[in-house]
């Protein structure tokens, strides 16, 4: 059975400046929720302090594993969960990667842009994306050391829990949407593969006949033979 999934991390690297491997090497690097569901049913949620989930003990009974985006949501789970919270180590032949079967027909990698061209509902939360850019970034030394010297107020702990259940849902409904755009697209795919066969197969009808040749071999008549 498939299993969709979708992880979401801190880090004191900036992502888009060093990469997915780099940044998933970091030791500042952790995952804060992984949301995960079996085929079309519930969508589940693992924290750090929670049991392995069962999907993730024994993943060779299971599978294959869809991520939205298999290059970096494979490097947080062979690089962090697997090392640092027990996860059991995934196959790269049991993953597979929803952005590049987007691309494969011919749809867009964003998931957003790609639900708009699937019919698929997909509402943008701004309050869930503040909470993720908020939770996404770990202070360094020095962005302490600011802090310290400008006497800026600490994390408030309510805040913190409330950016974590926004960012919960958000990863709940990445989950849900790459699911329902997978769907949308193998039904579509399917129906297109199976147009082209019918029209492979459909013969030619009898009614149809090549044009004769002309006495001077050519399929169209010449026209030097004609009297002005």
């Amino acid at each position: 059975m498939f299993i969709f999934g979708d992880i979401e991390t801190c880090s004191r690297r900036n992502l888009k400046e060093c990469g997915a491997f780099i940044y998933a090497t970091d030791p500042s690097t952790d995952v804060l929720c992984l949301c995960y569901a079996f085929g079309d049913g519930e969508i589940h949620v693992w924290k750090p302090g929670d049991p392995v989930p069962a999907p993730f003990v024994n993943p060779a009974d299971c599978g294959p594993f869809i991520w939205d985006n298999w290059t970096f949501d494979s490097q947080i789970y062979a690089h962090i969960l697997v090392p640092r919270y027990g996860f059991a180590p995934l196959a790269i032949e049991q993953q597979d990667c929803a952005q590049r079967l987007a691309l494969a027909n011919g749809y867009p990698p964003e998931l957003d842009l790609r639900c708009e061209a699937l019919g698929v509902p997909y509402r943008k939360d701004p309050d869930a994306r503040k909470a993720m850019l908020r939770l996404a970034r770990v202070p360094s030394t020095e962005d302490a050391t600011k802090k310290k010297r400008k006497r800026t107020k600490s994390v408030d702990p309510a805040q913190y829990e409330r950016d974590l259940a926004l960012l919960v849902e958000r990863c709940k409904t990445d989950v849900a949407a790459t699911r329902a755009c997978c769907r949308r697209e193998s039904v579509r795919s399917c129906n297109s593969t199976r147009r082209s066969m019918r029209a492979a197969s459909t013969p030619i009808p009898r009614s149809w006949r090549p044009p004769a040749p002309s006495p001077s071999g050519s399929a169209t008549p010449s026209t030097s033979d004609s009297t002005s």
